[in-house]
């Protein structure tokens, strides 16, 4: 019985993880990180602030799960289009139009918010090589499908990608011109450059089927 009764609450747990994760992800995307409380996400779930913290003991170890839990589940998106036998442009139009919904959906400050968070940032910082890696054979791999063009170097593409990305959060650019309007553009100007005919036709095609 005891045994039984030991797998009964491990599931309960892993179930209520999940679901404070879930709940937590969309406040801290709606309204920023700063402005959620332990004891809203709380609240919403009708748990107790105890539970709550037995749990995940302050909000930066629940960010951190949170962060975690989408980029795995994004992963895992990823792969199983390619299982489906999506080539390279049919991956990165994906992720274009993932990032183009997330700016309408997230409120600007849960991104510039992150650098607050130590353990996030450690985080970001040790995926980061391994993102640059796979991106180094996903632009490979798009080049010999005659997607990207081969006189660019792809190890300056994505430092300047990174910096790109940093000068929109440290200047806030997000309060001048909306996050949507930014990625856009850097879409348009910066993407389409790297890539031959057939795969701007195809970035084209996607931004006009996402813009009406």
């Amino acid at each position: 019985m005891d045994s039984i009764s030991n797998n009964t609450s491990s599931i309960y747990r892993a179930l209520l993880k999940e679901k404070i994760i879930s709940t937590a992800t969309t406040c801290f995307h709606s309204q920023g990180i700063k402005a959620v409380k332990m004891d809203d996400i709380a609240h919403r779930l009708s748990i107790s602030k105890r539970t709550l913290y037995e749990l995940f003991h302050n909000k930066e170890e629940l960010l951190l799960a949170c962060i975690k839990s989408g980029r795995e589940r994004f992963t895992k998106h990823l792969e199983e289009l390619m299982r489906q036998g999506a080539n390279t442009m049919d991956v990165f139009m994906d992720i274009i139009t993932t990032q183009m919904d997330d700016t309408h959906r997230i409120n600007p400050l849960f991104f510039a918010e992150m650098d607050k968070y130590p353990s996030v940032v450690n985080y970001l910082e040790k995926t980061r090589a391994e993102q640059h890696a796979n991106s180094q054979e996903f632009f490979i791999k798009g080049v010999k499908e005659g997607y990207f063009r081969d006189d660019v170097n792809f190890d300056i593409v994505l430092e300047i990608s990174n910096s790109c990305v940093e000068h929109v959060m440290k200047s806030a650019m997000y309060d001048r011109f909306p996050l949507y309007e930014i990625h856009h553009t850097v879409t348009i100007v910066f993407v389409r450059g790297l890539c031959t005919e057939k795969g701007v036709k195809c970035i084209d095609d996607t931004l006009r089927r996402v813009e009406k």
